[in-house]
């Protein structure tokens, strides 16, 4: 497994993968609107934070991150659901904790209150701060 920057011509290929991943949460949350989730998706920036998971040279997700002055934000990470539960979230998430710590920088997150994923990130010891009628805030401790 290895991540690359994204480029525009990879916005389809990851598209289909956050329809296929996140698209049940969505729906269940908000419902599913293919012309308002595709023109969001499509539009958005490939700057420095958007990275696309390559396994065996496929793409099989992608995880966004950014660093604010007084934190790290993951914004997301989405991986096919045929190649979830194989480790590879774990494994980027670690890398960033480690990155955390080296820092000294909480890391920052949301999940859809909907998402299993929130049990992963509860497991690698992010704590709840909040919670919203949609969301659940969650973030790391400084010290790691």
């Amino acid at each position: 497994m290895k991540t690359r920057p994204a480029t525009r011509n990879d916005l389809p290929v990851l598209y289909e993968i956050h329809r296929n991943a996140l698209g049940p949460y969505v729906e269940k949350t908000w419902g599913w609107d293919e012309d308002y989730q595709s023109r969001e998706f499509m539009g958005r920036d490939v700057g420095s934070g958007l990275r696309v998971i390559e396994e065996d040279g496929s793409i099989v997700g992608f995880i966004e991150t950014e660093k604010q002055r007084d934190r790290l934000v993951l914004r997301t990470i989405e991986i096919a659901p045929g190649f979830q539960r194989r480790g590879i979230g774990t494994k980027l998430l670690r890398e960033l904790l480690a990155r955390s710590w080296s820092t000294g920088l909480p890391v920052h997150l949301r999940v859809l209150r909907c998402n299993p994923a929130r049990a992963l990130y509860e497991r690698l010891g992010f704590k709840v701060v909040r919670k919203t009628e949609t969301h659940v805030l969650m973030r790391t401790s400084r010290s790691g």
